[in-house]
């Protein structure tokens, strides 16, 4: 349950929001819980996730705005972990880091710079450019069929989600995780057990890939790498001339 500075502040972030929206940022709470907000970004041009949709909460403590809301991306980017909260420095996981003066869109803001930038975080993960891409192209079939929270909370976005999916002749309820064909693997950008909260088909398929190419490279390679230390050892042994 919300505080009742928690609630005045979140409401007058809501207004502000309505009355400047933020470029390529929607946000609104939950009609039965104002500690509940979900977001939309629109992918921005000239990125891997150009005319993507990507869909994600924020979830507030009674606390806010003195301590910082956990951050999920639910709508699959190919660059964050789904339904995993987001290891940043203005998210829960850094309460030392939180400023009480950043507000919601201080926060998608940020979200977005991360986003379109390729630093390392807990709850990322490292995919090319082309798979990247492909999950922005699925990204409005998803919100519209597979994702029930985004028809809760953005009604009026599922039909016109659904009609620029028949406008590009996109099969109705195809999986672009099932049916996704990869220039190469995905991969957790860091794999710290304690900061992850669920296992996703993203991050399932990221930890074989990364594991099979591992082994590809020491079967293909064994022989220059027992040559190598040879040469290493006896060098330490035989010393400079």
């Amino acid at each position: 349950m919300a505080s009742k500075a928690a609630y005045r502040r979140l409401m007058k972030e809501y207004m502000m929001i309505q009355k400047n929206p933020v470029e390529f940022v929607e946000a609104r709470p939950a009609p039965d819980n104002i500690l509940e907000w979900h977001y939309i970004i629109t992918g921005p041009p000239d990125t891997p996730y150009e005319g993507g949709q990507y869909h994600g909460t924020l979830t507030f403590p009674s606390e806010y705005p003195y301590k910082p809301p956990a951050i999920r991306m639910v709508t699959p980017s190919g660059r964050f972990r789904t339904n995993t909260k987001l290891c940043l420095s203005f998210s829960d996981f850094h309460p030392n880091l939180w400023n009480p003066s950043w507000m919601v869109s201080t926060i998608l803001v940020g979200l977005i710079s991360f986003m379109t930038s390729e630093e390392m975080l807990t709850g990322g993960l490292t995919a090319t450019r082309a798979t990247r891409q492909d999950f922005a192209r699925d990204s409005k079939r998803f919100n519209a069929q597979q994702n029930p929270k985004f028809a809760r909370i953005f009604p009026e976005l599922v039909e016109k989600n659904n009609e620029d999916i028949a406008a590009n002749n996109l099969p109705p309820g195809s999986s672009l995780e099932d049916n996704l064909n990869a220039d190469g693997p995905i991969t957790p950008a860091i794999g710290n057990a304690d900061h992850e909260e669920t296992t996703t088909s993203e991050g399932a398929r990221s930890s074989v890939g990364a594991n099979q190419n591992q082994e590809n490279v020491i079967k293909r390679h064994w022989k220059k790498i027992i040559t190598v230390l040879a040469v290493l050892v006896l060098a330490h042994y035989i010393g400079p001339a």
